[in-house]
């Protein structure tokens, strides 16, 4: 794999748990970053827990494609893009130094299927260990907790992030479903949580770690990204 490619790392999960409803990725969470990339110049490799067909969660499709956001509605015409997430691979078998950066989009799904994951957790300490531009929004940041820092240490102690707040959780009715506290359990990890207000858009950066909020900060942090991904590159 050149490293003109991009890692985007995905939810498998499609059960939001015992209440018969289904989850999965954040459309908008994937469209915004993927279009950003590709439309650069880079090359994505779409990875998920257990590889294959990539769960959408149906709260984030549009109900009419004219009210959805441009990258979706592109989406919605693109039968390359569907079928990327559809095989995607496991993400146990990918090796960090074969890539160029790493994007972790959200969706209620990570928050089953990121933690307590072993080959979640190397990836993102590998991707750190080589200085690699790592960005997550909403509840990617979930395949944060178990990563480490290069010396040892969680990956995100003394780094300012933010992720979907406990507060939106609780305006989602969604607090006592979800496995644990997204922001709760950053702030444990020592985590330096930089929030704004409910479901408005915002992006915080902190060396090679890039994090957004919500579903509304997903464009603005892949322009983040993509513009971190050029300083490298000029660098190199």
């Amino acid at each position: 794999m050149p490293l003109d490619t991009i890692l985007m790392l995905v939810t498998s999960h499609d059960k939001l748990g015992e209440t018969g409803k289904k989850t999965g990725l954040h459309l908008q969470e994937f469209t915004e970053p993927y279009y950003a990339l590709t439309d650069a110049g880079w090359n994505v490799h779409i990875v998920s827990p257990k590889g294959g067909n990539v769960p959408i969660d149906p709260e984030s499709e549009p109900e009419a494609v004219e009210s959805a956001p441009e990258s979706v509605q592109r989406y919605l015409k693109d039968d390359q893009a569907k079928d990327a997430l559809r095989r995607s691979s496991p993400v146990d078998q990918i090796q960090a130094e074969r890539f160029a950066g790493l994007f972790i989009p959200g969706g209620h799904g990570t928050m089953w299927d990121f933690p307590d994951n072993p080959a979640v957790g190397r990836l993102v300490s590998d991707m750190n260990r080589l200085d690699l531009p790592i960005a997550s929004v909403c509840h990617g940041p979930a395949a944060l907790v178990d990563a480490e820092g290069k010396d040892g240490s969680p990956f995100v102690k003394n780094r300012q992030v933010n992720a979907f707040t406990d507060a939106e959780e609780k305006k989602v009715e969604l607090e006592t479903i979800v496995p644990f506290l997204l922001e709760t359990r950053l702030r444990e990890l020592g985590a330096i949580f930089k929030s704004v207000d409910s479901f408005s858009p915002t992006v915080v950066v902190d060396g090679n770690l890039m994090t957004g909020q919500n579903p509304a900060s997903a464009k603005p942090l892949a322009a983040a990204f993509v513009k971190a991904l050029r300083s490298l590159t000029k660098a190199a």
